[in-house]
């Protein structure tokens, strides 16, 4: 009996050690948050992942696309093509045939201020003017306009947390629900103005129907990413920066929420009505940021000299952040593109639904993972030669390790263990 009582007490020890241990390898100012998961970040993959180059869309004897906007594609694998230049969708089929495009420029129904965003819901096409603030719905059965919503409609003066806020962000759900982002309006931009504070300025999501109209309070909330200013040339300019944290959120078919503050390798989780499940999180090593690297990381953006002045007048983070973008793929896995010491690419971690580690890759930066869907990676490469931009399409290929079945690892929660929530649709 004794025995017994002391093995229990050393079981007892060696397990709170390994506890203590993990849980300080979580940065302080996440220990308080609650159903905190904490993964090691010495998992054994479980598949070896690759990429088999398929498909090319970006022109045909009728079109060619200059500089390529956003990019979506469907459910029977149709590529859509937001052309900058000329205000339009245009239309790929799986092959990379061209069909058709959709909108054009104008103020009119259908019509395009600036070049839109785009997200594909069941079997309809949304396409986010900002500067119209309106939202088109077009068919992907007949390609025509079906529904326009005027965003502008929206009583935001009834709601004092949005005062000189504005939409900049839609994704829709396939109950036809809006999920809204709020972002402030350019003019809090300028340090002289009273009470001037960027690091207090707020991303802020709602509900809406598809009337416009709020059907929820404010769901949560994600710090904006700063801004750096300076006054260059007499007038002050403003930019964001790959080097500066950022929100990056998303929504699994499903309609579960995914966000993350990307200084940290932290996503949080939220259901379909905006209440938070918990986070997980993979101690990571940040890349070191100098001067010289922020200098050339901006030799691939428009606007290259202004932006390199911002940098030279501006503190900068000792650190790049950590994680790059979040994507979601069309079996609800996460894909996490992460910041390493190698400039010239992203290492991506392959993730379930829980968080769980299941592939890892390293990819160009310069051929950026756009859209996951069915299979399928789509890349958008653009020649250096002739600047001219195409969409890429590559099978996934995963292969189970075969070698090294993965050993189970120990998974400490800094707080309580998430629920069992099917994350897949199921409830």
């Amino acid at each position: 009996m004794k025995s017994k009582v002391i093995l229990l007490f050393l079981l007892t020890i060696s397990l709170c050690g390994c506890s203590v241990r993990h849980s300080n390898s979580v940065p302080e100012h996440l220990r308080g948050l609650k159903n905190l998961t904490v993964f090691p970040n010495d998992n054994k993959l479980i598949y070896h992942i690759s990429f088999k180059r398929n498909t090319i869309y970006n022109k045909s004897q009728k079109v060619l696309i200059g500089r390529m906007g956003d990019i979506a594609v469907d459910h029977s694998g149709r590529v859509y093509i937001v052309d900058i230049q000329q205000k339009m969708i245009h239309m790929f089929n799986p092959t990379g045939r061209y069909i058709t495009h959709i909108g054009r420029k104008g103020r009119g129904p259908g019509e395009f201020v600036v070049p839109p965003s785009i997200t594909i819901t069941s079997n309809q096409l949304y396409a986010y003017d900002l500067m119209a603030v309106r939202l088109s719905i077009f068919s992907l059965d007949s390609f025509t306009l079906t529904k326009t919503i005027n965003l502008n409609l929206i009583k935001q003066d009834s709601i004092k947390s949005l005062s000189r806020y504005w939409i900049n962000q839609i994704i829709p759900e396939s109950n036809g629900r809006l999920l809204a982002g709020f972002g402030p309006q350019a003019v809090q931009f300028n340090p002289e103005l009273p009470n001037f504070n960027a690091d207090s300025l707020y991303e802020k999501y709602y509900f809406l129907n598809d009337k416009a109209k709020f059907i929820s309070n404010e769901i949560f909330q994600e710090k904006k990413a700063k801004y750096l200013i300076a006054k260059v040339g007499g007038n002050y300019r403003i930019a964001n920066f790959s080097f500066i944290p950022k929100s990056i959120m998303t929504v699994n078919k499903s309609g579960y929420i995914y966000s993350t503050k990307s200084n940290d390798f932290l996503i949080s989780e939220y259901d379909s009505n905006g209440q938070y499940l918990g986070a997980f999180y993979y101690p990571f090593q940040k890349a070191k940021l100098t001067r010289k690297a922020a200098m050339e990381s901006q030799n691939i953006h428009f606007g290259t000299k202004y932006r390199q002045s911002i940098i030279k007048r501006n503190a900068l983070p000792k650190t790049w952040p950590a994680i790059n973008d979040l994507k979601i793929d069309s079996q609800n896995r996460l894909w996490v593109s992460t910041i390493v010491k190698n400039m010239k690419v992203y290492q991506w971690w392959v993730l379930n639904p829980n968080g769980k580690l299941i592939a890892r890759f390293n990819w160009p930066r310069n051929k950026p993972i756009e859209v996951i869907k069915k299979g399928y990676i789509y890349t958008r490469e653009t020649d250096t030669t002739t600047g001219i931009s195409k969409i890429v399409r590559y099978r996934i290929v995963m292969q189970k390790h075969s070698a090294n079945t993965p050993s189970k690892k120990r998974i400490v929660n800094v707080s309580y263990k998430l629920k069992n929530i099917d994350r897949s649709g199921g409830r």
